[in-house]
């Protein structure tokens, strides 16, 4: 009698014996997925939150779903791009928060990029964002932007660089007073010499070094060369939008009275209007725009100017000077 097992019953036995196999596979492929949706499930659900946030204009789900990706770290990242590149500058200037949670290296890019978009209120976010980075690089960066010919950066990196007290921002707002070839990026930086002026350590307003260095970084020799700039330039700087927006906030809360309320564009003007502005702030007394004067005059002025300060600074009597009267 044959006992060899006949050929159907070898099939059934093969097929018995890849069961097991297959069943091992299709487990293991089940655990890795599973594996796979737990390792990056910050990432997903950083997605989702950002598609949620870059969809509603409620304000307390933008809360939300913003501080949702702000909690997840580096692992947003990704997320944070999406927004960075949205169509709506809402969105756009919410990326701007969400990339200050991140470590420097990773917030950079997409800070750099969106220091040169479209939209001046997300400009000037990301210009603040680097600098609060308090990094030499970061300040570094703003100052080599300040030397763009394209004003938007330049003018939002000027604003930003008055956040910061150190030389090399000071470097970068006299020379961008004095040199950049935009008439709106040399009002912006007379208008952020006054913060920066103002909330510096005497160290860095006492100067040092040779003629030309002191030149670089005076900030009162820049204004004071600055009253003779007749270029003109429309539209708000900086400190003006904040201002404008506040007013504005405030009479849609009816804060303020409607005749109160002035948020109109205000008239195209010159460098040397806002300079004048900048040292009445310092000094605390009446200067103006010079049309004309002869050499020397803006080193004298600057250096009756930089007493002026102090002595108000430091409530001592001062003498009052108005710029035309050194004609």
């Amino acid at each position: 009698m044959n006992d060899s097992p006949t050929k159907p019953d070898v099939i059934q036995q093969d097929r018995r014996s890849r069961r097991p196999r297959w069943f091992t596979i299709a487990l293991v492929l089940l655990l890795i997925s599973f594996s796979l949706v737990i390792i990056e499930r910050n990432r997903i659900r950083a997605h989702w939150w950002a598609h949620q946030l870059a969809r509603t204009e409620d304000l307390n789900e933008q809360g939300y779903y913003l501080n949702s990706i702000i909690a997840v770290g580096e692992e947003a990242a990704g997320a944070i791009q999406t927004l960075i590149h949205h169509d709506d500058s809402n969105v756009r200037a919410l990326a701007v928060v969400a990339l200050q949670s991140l470590p420097e290296r990773t917030a950079s890019h997409g800070l750099v990029l969106l220091l040169s978009d479209e939209n001046v209120d997300v400009r000037e976010s990301a210009a603040l964002a680097i600098a609060f980075m308090q990094s030499r690089k970061a300040a570094t960066y703003l100052y080599l932007t300040t030397q763009s010919d394209q004003a938007g950066p330049a003018s939002a990196s000027v604003m930003a660089l008055s956040r910061l007290r150190s030389k090399i921002s000071l470097k970068g707002l006299c020379q961008a007073l004095e040199e950049h070839p935009s008439p709106i990026v040399r009002a912006q930086a007379a208008e952020s010499l006054a913060e920066w002026v103002e909330g510096a350590p005497e160290e860095l307003l006492v100067q040092e070094g040779n003629h030309s260095e002191r030149q670089l970084r005076d900030p009162f020799q820049a204004l004071s060369r600055a009253l003779r700039d007749q270029a003109t330039f429309s539209g708000d700087l900086s400190l003006e939008r904040e201002i404008r927006a506040a007013v504005t906030f405030a009479r849609q809360q009816n804060l303020v009275h409607q005749d109160d309320a002035n948020t109109e564009s205000v008239r195209e003007r010159t460098v040397a209007e806002i300079a004048a502005n900048t040292l009445s702030k310092l000094t605390g007394q009446t200067v103006r725009p010079l049309f004309e004067s002869p050499p020397g005059t803006a080193a004298n002025l600057a250096e009756q100017y930089r007493g002026m300060f102090f002595g108000r600074r430091n409530q001592t009597p001062r003498r009052t000077i108005a710029a035309e009267q050194e004609n």
